[in-house]
């Protein structure tokens, strides 16, 4: 019925759509989150709290529907390449955030470089640390799946 492009299409539509609800399940589980900058306060009602679960299952239902009719695969995710992901949009706007960068908000105090940049390049530093530790597990697995099927291969002869 779909094709490939439109097959991808609505798989993405509706991978964002589960996501979500997990990160609301997510949510009504752990109400309460804290970072060292932010933090997730729970303010859902009772009621809220009741109603939510029995949506989320509906709308799952329909998910899993439309997979079923429109023959969606799933999608396997490895969690080094969801933990991967965005860290590179992380140093981009670390890099936004330097003084030179604040600039274009107004004047910036002289006192405020110092304290912040070599801060900000430390955290751009460790971002890339994390971004090679966690791309060499990818590679290191490709590297191992190949040779796995070789000596499968060589078996098999």
């Amino acid at each position: 019925m779909l094709n490939d492009s439109q097959r991808t299409s609505l798989k993405i539509a509706l991978r964002l759509v589960d996501e979500k609800m997990q990160k609301i399940e997510t949510l009504l589980e752990k109400p309460r989150v804290i970072g060292v900058i932010y933090e997730v306060r729970d303010d859902l009602s009772p009621a809220v709290r009741e109603q939510l679960p029995g949506k989320i299952a509906a709308v799952r239902a329909i998910i899993k529907d439309l997979q079923d009719r429109f023959s969606l695969s799933r999608e396997i995710v490895m969690a080094s390449r969801e933990a991967f992901t965005g860290l590179p949009y992380l140093w981009e706007v670390l890099q936004e955030s330097t003084s030179g960068r604040l600039r274009r908000y107004g004047e910036v105090d002289p006192r405020v470089g110092p304290a912040l940049d070599p801060k900000l390049k430390k955290l751009e530093s460790m971002l890339m640390e994390m971004e090679e530790i966690l791309f060499v597990p990818q590679s290191r697995e490709a590297s191992a799946a190949g040779n796995r099927s070789s000596r499968e291969e060589g078996r098999a002869k």
